[in-house]
């Protein structure tokens, strides 16, 4: 958690610089917004591990509540940071001003907030000490194992009908960017959970945990790169024309080269 702790640490300061930038222009975007939210979040999460763990190697016990402080972080981290990806392949504010299925996606949010309850329960009252079950060895971490899946068609769906009717070059570029990595952070939980099966039981806990540490640095260390204050400009404008003609179907599509604007960003 140290090595964590440093990347979070280096990494959130130079994405606050950024947003720094962005406020000086007046174009803080929503979607940064909640990239700054999910990444401070996680990072107050590796910190609450970090203590516990100092904690532990002193009295053998650590500090049960900044754990279970931290585990709750974390998976609201992971909810942000779902639901920012399902903007971005949606093309919320990039390629659309509306957000379509809006009852699907907070249908999905609830899923994963009711499983993440339910796994944290398990975890810290309905599970033995001395049981070597771990996480997602339990009925509620395969069920969010299987959600995450779902996520993940949904994701590439709304990517790929997102890509098609957008026109703009740079644009759908960016689409095949986010495409190409977050497929693999999405497909990453049940391939990391599918190795730890045959692992022995008192080393899959360690294995898991240091593997989804890992691909959520490395997930948010993308977002950052790919909103950097002299990119995000050019990626939050709707063409006038289209955003005239936006409807909250899936035809809510499309910019062009033509004139721009900043996207008024109500969902």
């Amino acid at each position: 958690y140290i090595v964590f702790f440093l990347f979070y640490l280096i990494g959130f300061t130079i994405h606050l610089y950024s947003v720094w930038q962005l406020h000086k222009t007046n174009t803080y975007h929503v979607l940064v917004k909640l990239l700054t939210t999910a990444m401070l979040v996680e990072f107050i999460s590796v910190f609450c591990h970090l203590l516990h763990y100092s904690i532990y190697s002193t009295n053998g016990a650590g500090a049960p509540g900044l754990k279970g402080l931290g585990e709750i972080l974390h998976m609201g981290s992971m909810l942000v940071l779902m639901f920012l990806l399902i903007l971005i392949a949606k093309g919320w504010a990039i390629t659309s001003n509306y957000v379509t299925n809006k009852n699907l996606l907070a249908l999905i949010v609830a899923a994963f907030l009711i499983a993440y309850m339910s796994l944290f329960i398990w975890d810290n009252i309905g599970r033995d000490p001395a049981s070597t079950v771990y996480f997602y060895d339990s009925i509620p971490g395969l069920i969010v194992v299987l959600l995450r899946v779902l996520t993940l068609l949904w994701f590439l769906w709304c990517l790929y009908k997102t890509r098609q009717l957008e026109t703009l070059p740079d644009k759908r570029k960016f689409y095949i960017y986010v495409g190409a990595f977050y497929t693999v952070w999405f497909a990453s939980l049940p391939f990391f959970v599918a190795i730890a099966a045959g692992l022995d039981p008192w080393y899959r806990e360690k294995v898991v945990d240091g593997l989804i540490l890992s691909s959520n640095a490395l997930a948010f260390a993308v977002l950052c790169v790919l909103f950097w204050s002299s990119r995000a400009q050019d990626f939050f404008a709707v063409s006038v024309n289209n955003s005239m003609l936006l409807s909250t179907e899936d035809k809510a599509y499309g910019t062009s080269p033509a004139i721009h604007r900043e996207d008024d960003h109500n969902l």
